[in-house]
């Protein structure tokens, strides 16, 4: 699926405690890669509207791409973690991305589990200035509290421009 979005209404950014990198592209998700956004500890939402202090919006810099994020609502879902409001962020010049996948990572550990469901395996969108790809939610089942969580790529670049 190829896709070229507008510019969506700007969202207010709300830190994620972000703690290292891994992954990449054709690589396995336990790899060291420049093509992945996080890992991070998620900053969970516990009530309120999306983007209040206690309903944070998590941003994860993309790799080598100012200005573009990986950004997500978190909330706590049993023994694990639901993942809401999730899009990838063109910032202000734009971003191509193919593939992207979530990858978690136990705490204190370096190695990275891709999500099974790969639910994201046919994106490919060059998002513009401004625009933003809005994805579908996940659950992640035996997410810890202090465990992390990332999306790696196949490939991130500049905005191409096409349709």
């Amino acid at each position: 699926m190829r896709l070229v979005v507008p510019a969506l209404a700007a969202v207010a950014l709300v830190g994620c405690e972000e703690h290292g990198s891994g992954g990449g592209p054709g690589a396995d998700a336990s790899a060291p890669s420049s093509d992945l956004a996080g890992p991070a500890r998620p900053r969970l939402c516990t009530g309120g509207e999306v983007g209040d202090p206690t309903c944070p919006i998590n941003i994860l810099p993309l790799p080598k791409q100012r200005g573009a994020t990986v950004q997500f609502v978190a909330q706590a879902l049993g023994g694990g973690i639901f993942l809401s409001d999730m899009k990838v962020d063109g910032g202000q010049l734009g971003v191509f991305v193919v593939h992207p996948r979530l990858v978690t990572r136990t705490a204190g550990s370096p190695a990275l589990t891709p999500d099974p469901g790969d639910r994201f395996a046919n994106l490919v969108a060059d998002i513009p200035p401004g625009g933003a790809v809005l994805l579908d939610t996940a659950a992640l089942v035996q997410f810890a509290p202090d465990d992390e969580v990332g999306m790696q790529f196949d490939e991130v670049s500049p905005f191409r421009g096409r349709e």
